[in-house]
């Protein structure tokens, strides 16, 4: 991956409804090559798709982690289960793993019960063919840029999750919404047609939106395996969590370039370390030099099935 490729795909994770204009100036190209990139990107299913990120927590939902591992291994049944699993809306992220789980879901539920009803649906479908490695409802979330993809240090971080007050959308923001979810570098023309309503109109909808950190920035999901990145989840284990051992470890992943993500769980692990890198780089030895870790489970993902930030028929 060439430098200016690497930073257009850096600027696109950054904001995927930056304009072709000034993303040609960031990356000194011209306009109509930085749209061809784009294009030829997405042909390629180098980037897989483009979205908003969204709180949940703002909306009233809960986020929960599950760990699956297959009980039979033939393409078929994986297949299957796969596509079963991408038509439920409320698990909104499916990562497939090479080592330490064979799937990584996240559901995005209106509570643990709802939750526990659906995924005891699935465990029983497919109960010859699967079994659930782990539950980890997520407590908070800090996400951080693809710093390595520029090599420079992280500065900047979104928190989602946590403790906020929930908002309730009226039917115009809700229609801008699904949309944004759908397809984050959507037209504002096409916006407009998807809610019947001025172009102006859906303008303010959107900063409205952004301004009650409904929605907190756009995005892309990018095709890891074509571009040679190693993308780890890191479950860790402390023996305590205090508040200075937590500043510490939130500094450590603030300046780290190659983490993209911290996420605090509840259950056999507090932590959740999403680590990516141009090759085979690792991060747990470092890790265990710095903090004392009791207990840690390495997730190497090979492909992502599937990723948004909420159910997408809100």
């Amino acid at each position: 991956m060439n430098k200016k490729i690497s930073k257009l795909l850096f600027l696109l994770s950054e904001n995927s409804r930056i304009t072709t204009q000034a993303l040609s100036k960031k990356i000194r190209s011209s306009q109509q090559s930085a749209s061809y990139l784009i294009k030829q990107l997405s042909k390629k299913k180098i980037i897989q798709n483009y979205n908003a990120i969204v709180d949940p927590i703002k909306l009233g939902f809960t986020n929960v982690f599950v760990g699956l591992n297959y009980l039979v291994f033939d393409t078929q049944t994986k297949r299957e289960i796969l596509g079963e699993l991408k038509k439920i809306d409320s698990i909104i992220s499916i990562e497939e793993g090479s080592q330490g789980a064979d799937l990584i879901l996240e559901y995005c539920i209106n509570n643990l019960s709802a939750f526990n009803k659906i995924h005891s649906e699935i465990t029983h479908k497919f109960h010859k063919s699967i079994e659930t490695k782990f539950i980890f409802p997520v407590v908070v979330k800090h996400k951080y840029p693809k710093s390595y993809l520029i090599n420079k240090n992280n500065i900047e971080e979104i928190i989602l999750c946590g403790d906020r007050e929930t908002r309730r959308l009226n039917e115009k923001e809700m229609t801008v919404l699904k949309e944004l979810i759908k397809e984050s570098n959507i037209t504002y023309a096409k916006l407009s047609q998807k809610a019947d309503s001025a172009a102006r109109t859906i303008v303010n909808i959107k900063r409205r939106l952004e301004k009650n950190r409904i929605i907190r920035g756009y995005s892309c999901i990018l095709n890891y395996k074509k571009l040679g990145i190693n993308r780890q989840l890191l479950f860790l284990k402390l023996p305590s969590i205090g508040i200075k051992e937590m500043s510490k470890m939130l500094a450590y992943c603030l300046t780290h370039k190659n983490i993209t993500e911290l996420i605090k769980v509840i259950g056999e692990y507090q932590l959740c370390i999403v680590f990516e890198s141009m090759g085979k780089n690792h991060l747990i030895n470092e890790l265990r030099s710095i903090f004392p870790i009791k207990e840690y489970l390495i997730v190497d993902i090979d492909n992502i099935v599937k990723k948004t930030y909420i159910p997408e028929n809100i």
